[in-house]
């Protein structure tokens, strides 16, 4: 839980501190659906809506990226399994120097958030592919 409050600290200092700037915030969603069928008889099917939201205020910037999953899996030996879950939570965090110096200069932070579960079976999880940005 000490990494959420450092992040929501960060957030409040970085966005909320200064008012004279205006804020941009963008929502960009999508829905994926990916299905497989296999000689052996494998079959498989995983859809996901990714989720990203971004926020400017000035020279700083907030990204956060997260998407929900239904993955359902029907192997040839009849053990079904799937889940629906949210997956694990990107968050980026970024200081842009544009046009102020010679050079441009652009630092970033990226935590990846541990917020995603599974029930399946490790060996039938190594089979999925996670969601790619």
């Amino acid at each position: 839980m000490k990494p959420l409050r450092w992040f929501s600290l960060i957030f409040i200092l970085l966005f909320l501190g200064n008012p004279t700037s205006a804020m941009d915030i963008g929502i960009q969603t999508g829905l994926v659906s990916n299905w497989w069928d296999s000689d052996t008889n494998d079959r498989g099917n995983q859809t996901y809506v990714p989720v990203t939201i971004d926020a400017t205020q000035g020279d700083f910037g907030a990204r956060v990226l997260t998407a929900m999953v239904t993955t359902h899996i029907d192997p040839s030996d009849n053990t079904r399994n799937s889940m629906t879950t949210v997956v694990d939570t990107k968050l980026n965090l970024s200081y842009a120097l544009v046009d102020k110096w010679p050079v441009d200069l652009l630092f970033g932070l990226d935590f990846n958030l541990p917020t995603g579960l599974t029930n399946l079976d490790r060996k039938i999880a190594a089979c999925f592919s996670t969601p790619t940005w």
